[in-house]
């Protein structure tokens, strides 16, 4: 009995918590931390808004040929919209 709980002790020593290992895959590596217009610029991204049904802030990450990958701070996640389109605009 204290050979099983000694095991239990040992692998949460070695585990991550759960909720710990979440927030890591949540956040993308164009996320920022409590975002403003200031630190978005100051990061080299530009500031857009997008209509997905109502208006939602977000920055430029990447502009192709085609496509325009947006970050979205409302869902974290990037989406992609084309070039020329009339829902992104410039803040």
């Amino acid at each position: 009995m204290q050979s099983a709980k000694k095991n239990l002790q040992k692998d949460k020593s070695i585990a991550p918590e759960r909720g710990h290992q979440l927030e890591d895959r949540s956040m993308s590596k164009y996320a920022i931390k409590n975002p403003t217009l200031r630190k978005v610029k100051n990061r080299g991204y530009k500031p857009v808004s997008v209509w997905l049904g109502g208006w939602y802030s977000g920055w430029l990450v990447k502009t192709g040929r085609k496509y325009q990958h947006i970050f979205l701070i409302t869902t974290g996640t990037v989406k992609k919209f084309p070039v020329s389109t009339r829902a992104v605009r410039d803040l």
